[in-house]
């Protein structure tokens, strides 16, 4: 993947995030997703997604 090719998927991701589209998040969010909140907890997936569906 190109340097170009991997700024767009970033924005695209960036701006799916700022205005919590659930539907394209979970579409470029990896299924087996796990990070670490600012909070220390480890969370997946589902759980950034519900974090956007509910505000």
């Amino acid at each position: 993947m190109n340097r170009a090719k991997i700024i767009q998927c970033e924005e695209l991701l960036r701006s799916a995030m700022l205005s919590s589209n659930v539907e394209l998040l979970d579409e470029l969010i990896a299924d087996d997703l796990s990070f670490v909140n600012h909070f220390g907890q480890i969370l997946t997936k589902e759980a950034d997604i519900e974090a956007h569906r509910t505000g």
